[in-house]
């Protein structure tokens, strides 16, 4: 088995913050995610594909805003996990991202960076996920077997193990 590369799409207006949460998380996942920043988020969606893992959207302008995004995002690739971060502390707003596919809603404050760095870390180390993309299955069967094999190893234990 070889190691898995994430494809990660970062979309900030503001440069210097988009290239600065690259360099957080390169140094926190190294070699193993591919990441990639955008200005727009017409410019992103644009790149997205079958092979697109996360998508972080942060502090969009009213005018491109991060639902809409979302919306086509999933639309494109409905296994890409989209994380929003955002300054906008409306509940309604978080609700709906939520509802329409998103991972994570990440408030911009002290730790949001290490907030979405975990939750990166979630999407890209599932065992369900690199079993489904490496021999090619629904993620919903992989879980499945995954499942099948932790009660099978239970179930052993304890067949040995009687006391």
């Amino acid at each position: 088995m070889k190691n898995r590369e994430t494809n990660l799409y970062i979309v900030n207006p503001n440069e210097q913050m988009a290239v600065r949460l690259k360099q957080y998380l390169t140094g926190k996942f190294g070699s193993n995610l591919h990441t990639s920043t955008f200005h727009d988020g017409r410019e992103c969606v644009n790149k997205v594909d079958k092979k697109t893992d996360i998508v972080i959207l942060s502090d969009l302008p009213k005018d491109q805003q991060s639902l809409g995004f979302l919306k086509l995002i999933k639309s494109i690739n409905h296994r890409t996990e989209v994380i929003i971060l955002s300054k906008n502390e409306d509940v309604a707003q978080a609700l709906e991202s939520f509802i329409a596919g998103a991972k994570d809603y990440v408030l911009i404050s002290k730790g949001a960076w290490s907030r979405v760095a975990k939750q990166v870390f979630r999407i890209a180390g599932s065992p369900a996920r690199i079993i489904a993309e490496e021999f090619q299955i629904s993620l919903f069967l992989a879980i499945f077997l995954l499942t099948f094999a932790v009660v099978g190893a239970i179930f052993s234990f304890f067949w040995i193990f009687p006391n």
